[in-house]
């Protein structure tokens, strides 16, 4: 198996419910994809984990120090 592949497959199987079969699935769908959807899937990721945040008042999952609900004035 391609060094590549299987780097990927190890990183893919540290997600929950991820073993190395549907890794495997994954990672070759991934290689068929579009590499726009590709770029768009990795990015997506790592902006979410880089500006993903806990709301400061009820402890949701914000994109601001606020979530939706909490800084609405209603």
């Amino acid at each position: 198996m391609s060094r590549l592949l299987d780097n990927l497959c190890s990183d893919l199987q540290r997600l929950p419910g991820i073993g190395r079969r549907t890794a495997l699935r994954l990672a070759m769908h991934i290689l068929k994809m579009d590499e726009s959807h590709v770029d768009s899937l990795s990015d997506s990721i790592a902006r979410f984990r880089h500006d993903i945040r806990y709301c400061r008042s009820c402890n949701n999952l914000s994109d601001s120090e606020l979530c939706p609900i909490c800084s609405d004035t209603r």
